[in-house]
């Protein structure tokens, strides 16, 4: 009996502290997702003629190494709109490893802007080759003065998580 009156406070304690600080649960076949970001940065170029071709150059910098994850390598395709001192398009292509010629991710979106100042705004979703739902997005900024044969410039935020 002596040893019962012992053993009883310890399961209750025990019990209490599995109570208010309960065992994370393992859920089979849930993987861990990590997130990568990072700033954006290139060469804009915009279309120079209704619904004509432009592209975009430029990488992805991770946040955590300051080291370039990704090259980018996008077109423009102009979208004609009955806004007369706007820009719009969208945009298609690919993310490409820093070490690698086959894409990892390709990327689709839209871009929107001022006509005569050629500065806007793009929002992108990131896939992974092959289809699926999206793993990530590049939004940023541009700036293309239209017609004066230089290329522009565009930085950004971008996240890519697996």
């Amino acid at each position: 009996m002596r040893s019962l009156t012992r053993i009883v406070p310890l399961i209750a304690a025990a019990a209490f502290l599995a109570a208010v600080n309960p065992a994370p649960v393992m859920r089979p076949g849930l993987a861990q997702v990590t997130c990568n970001d990072g700033p954006a940065a290139g060469l804009w170029i915009l279309p120079t003629a209704p619904g004509g071709i432009g592209l975009v150059h430029g990488r992805l910098i991770d946040s955590a190494t300051s080291q370039t994850t990704h090259r980018i390598r996008l077109l423009l395709t102009d979208v004609p709109s009955p806004c007369l001192s706007c820009i719009q398009g969208e945009v298609s292509g690919f993310l490409y490893p820093g070490s690698g010629s086959a894409p990892a991710y390709e990327v689709r979106g839209e871009y929107g802007g001022s006509f005569f100042s050629g500065a806007g705004k793009c929002q992108l979703r990131i896939f992974r080759v092959g289809g699926g739902p999206a793993v990530g997005f590049l939004e940023g900024r541009f700036d293309d003065l239209p017609g004066d044969g230089m290329p522009g410039t565009f930085d950004g935020h971008w996240q890519i998580c697996q």
